[in-house]
């Protein structure tokens, strides 16, 4: 009933707003613990002071991510670019929490929150480590239960150059398939034995009826732009065979 409701359900998107009360509830607890860092890994610190600032780096926190809209991406899609925009919400929270210390100091706002520069730079770095590891652990942990749900097709990729990696995003984040992809191949010899996103590349002279067993290879899409009427049909023969 769980696989079967894992299945059913693959293609649908977390809320954004779960995204921005869990980004939240990270920063929250990453200043919690940028206090104890602070004071030698102990408790012994003033909790009034923690506990007047808290609510005041919530605020900050929910308009810093508002702001950039870095809660808005599809996180098991996660990307360069989402990491950016959560780099650009954290150093406006820092930004903000370095504005509001200054204040303090200047007697335009309460002393208590006066926050210490340590513990606004060990808060910083909190924020983009945890922030940036949540969003990859959730998008390897789909990945891999959806990996393990269904009947999985191994595949390899022929072409190893962008068109290559293409397709590798485009199948891996199908969410109607269970794909695997077990490598790439590719006839250039300088890329022969390297890894591409940690994915192997053969050579094409390698992909024969034991390579296929051995794997256990389902399907092999050829990914080569611009390639020749001749030179597909000789890839199609050759692999059509296996």
């Amino acid at each position: 009933m769980i696989k079967r409701y894992l299945i059913d359900n693959s293609h649908k998107h977390a809320s954004k707003w779960l995204v921005l009360f869990i980004d939240v509830l990270i920063t929250v607890f990453n200043f919690f613990l940028a206090y104890v860092i602070r004071f030698g890994i102990t408790l012994n610190f003033d909790i009034t002071n923690f506990v007047y600032q808290l609510p005041i780096i919530t605020v900050l926190s929910i308009l810093s991510f508002m702001l950039i809209g870095s809660y808005k991406g599809v996180v098991r899609h996660t990307g360069m670019r989402d990491a950016y925009n959560l780099f650009i919400a954290v150093t406006v929270l820092i930004t903000l929490t370095g504005f509001l210390m200054a204040s303090s100091r200047l007697s335009l706002i309460p002393e208590l929150l006066n926050i210490p520069v340590s513990i606004i730079c060990v808060h910083y770095l909190l924020n983009i480590i945890t922030l940036t590891t949540s969003r990859l652990v959730f998008k390897y942990f789909y990945y891999y239960v959806k990996s393990k749900i269904g009947e999985t097709s191994r595949v390899l990729i022929y072409g190893a150059g962008d068109s290559g990696l293409i397709t590798l995003a485009a199948i891996t984040n199908d969410s109607n398939r269970s794909i695997s992809v077990i490598g790439f191949v590719d006839d250039n010899s300088q890329k022969i034995g390297k890894t591409i996103n940690g994915i192997k590349v053969y050579a094409s002279n390698v992909i024969n009826n034991n390579f296929i067993v051995k794997h256990n290879i389902k399907e092999i899409v050829v990914s080569i732009p611009h390639i020749s009427k001749k030179r597909l049909s000789e890839i199609s023969d050759d692999l059509l065979k296996l």
